[in-house]
């Protein structure tokens, strides 16, 4: 074999290998995480009414959370603005008509987009933003809405804690005044029900996370809302370490642009953490009786 022939070998055996590693590997990656695990089919009259639901909404590259407890109501969140008649739909469906609470994690389009269609047509009794100021229409047209209904805007301090119902929930961020990225405003809360406790991350980046650890803030929880949609500027190693989540929800679609980060989905089954994205299974549905933890999906 002369010796331009063993080279073209060689290097054809490489690009082969490089693609076995770049696309097979990301579809390793991304295939179906939940295969080792139950997950329930379900319509709404299998889940006992007297549960704590947490509804994730699939709105795509987008947050949208809705939470029930009885008759209590709560909302994280709405998706884009384009977002809007799906999430109408989805909250027709579970006969809401009222929210105790609706919270605006931080001013980016994909998760107040839809908030002010929200206000403007449910009773609203409590209306939580951080102190964050947007110049973009998006931000403009949630403040709007919120001043149309009469609200009073209420920035919550870290520590601060909220009745849901027979639940609570407590601020864990932001615990600064003023960050450089809008996504360190987020909004962070931790859920408590009986003996179970989620945290919802917003898009809080490692800055936000640094300082809930420094903090000392107890943001242990059975189950966490992955932070950016699953981006390789949240979800660092020591902040994922001291929540030691048993579940993660992950809102984003699968693309080639970061979201979900192969790092963070490698470092969640490095932990052994139970995975669970709206890109794959679309509503996710998680039911607590105050012990135990039930997922259900019906990709509608």
């Amino acid at each position: 074999m002369n010796i331009k022939k063993y080279i073209h070998i060689v290097l054809s055996t490489m690009v082969i290998l490089l693609y076995i590693v770049l696309f097979i590997g990301h579809e390793y990656i991304f295939s179906n995480d939940l295969h080792e695990k139950q997950i329930n089919k379900y319509s709404i009259e299998q889940i006992n009414k007297e549960d704590l639901k947490i509804h994730f909404i699939n709105v795509g590259q987008a947050d949208c959370i809705l939470i029930e407890k009885g008759y209590n109501s709560m909302i994280i969140d709405a998706g884009n603005d384009e977002d809007s008649n799906l999430v109408f739909r989805y909250l027709k469906r579970q006969n809401i008509d009222k929210f105790d609470y609706v919270i605006g994690t931080h001013a980016h389009q994909d998760h107040i987009g839809g908030l002010d269609d929200v206000i403007n047509s449910y009773d609203i009794d409590n209306v939580i933003f951080p102190k964050q100021v947007h110049k973009t229409n998006v931000y403009k047209s949630f403040i709007k809405a919120v001043n149309a209904k009469g609200i009073q805007l209420h920035s919550p301090n870290v520590g601060e804690t909220f009745k849901f119902g027979k639940a609570t929930f407590e601020i864990m961020a932001p615990n600064s005044i003023k960050y450089e990225k809008s996504n360190d405003y987020s909004i962070v809360i931790k859920l408590t029900y009986g003996d179970n406790t989620f945290l919802f991350a917003g898009d809080a980046e490692y800055v936000s996370e640094y300082e809930m650890l420094d903090n000392e803030l107890d943001i242990t929880a059975d189950l966490i809302k992955i932070g950016h949609h699953g981006g390789s500027t949240s979800t660092s190693k020591d902040f994922i370490n001291k929540v030691n989540p048993k579940y993660a929800v992950v809102t984003s679609v699968s693309n080639k642009h970061g979201y979900p980060s192969y790092k963070i989905i490698s470092r969640l089954r490095n932990m052994g953490i139970e995975i669970y994205r709206t890109s794959e299974y679309g509503n996710i549905v998680v039911a607590s009786d105050g012990r135990n933890i039930t997922f259900y999906t019906n990709n509608n």
